[in-house]
């Protein structure tokens, strides 16, 4: 089952205000960059959050 763009826009809009965000469709799902570096993975309507040593 492929992830909802408005699910998409919903968590983009959650973490808005960290940095310039953007959102890229892979295979149904989306990877979501923000400052051009992946950070979240949309899977099935689920959020992957990637752990950054800063």
């Amino acid at each position: 089952m492929a992830s909802s763009l408005d699910f998409v826009e919903f968590a983009c809009g959650q973490i808005r205000e960290t940095g310039m965000i953007r959102y890229r469709k892979m295979f149904g799902d989306y990877m979501v960059y923000v400052n051009e570096k992946p950070a979240l993975l949309i899977c099935d309507n689920i959020v992957y959050i990637k752990e950054l040593p800063c």
